[in-house]
């Protein structure tokens, strides 16, 4: 019965969700320790979360054989 009730993380929605570790460490930085970032950082941020974002949703839906998969 408890089969049912775990439904499985897609693979794009993990990785964007595991790559905003960094959105979380900027803002306690800022909040918590006084810290900020110059704009060369900020720009380096966003170049690195856009290319995150662009690789983790680009991928194909079916990136492995059938017979690879698991089956419950």
């Amino acid at each position: 019965m408890t089969e049912q009730l775990v439904v499985p993380a897609v693979a794009t929605d993990a990785g964007i969700i595991a790559s905003s570790e960094v959105i979380f460490a900027i803002l306690v930085a800022w909040l918590w320790l006084g810290e900020g970032l110059n704009l060369v950082q900020i720009i380096g941020a966003v170049i690195v979360l856009v290319g995150i974002i662009l690789t983790q949703t680009a991928r194909v839906n079916d990136l492995i054989g059938a017979g690879l998969a698991y089956r419950a």
